[in-house]
């Protein structure tokens, strides 16, 4: 019975030690598809300007 209840908390203990893992990684990756998306708008209005230059 205590090998059982030993896999369980080793089990449990994965899981949550999986999930702050993944939580690091979900963040980059958010930060990573903002920094994306603001370097394509400046890029945006960069062209635009220099249309307006020319």
């Amino acid at each position: 019975m205590a090998a059982a209840w030993t896999m369980i908390l080793i089990i449990l203990l994965g899981g949550v030690f999986d999930l702050f893992l993944t939580i690091p990684i979900v963040a980059l990756y958010i930060s990573f598809i903002k920094r994306l998306i603001s370097y394509y708008k400046v890029t945006k209005q960069l062209n635009a300007a220099l249309k307006k230059r020319v």
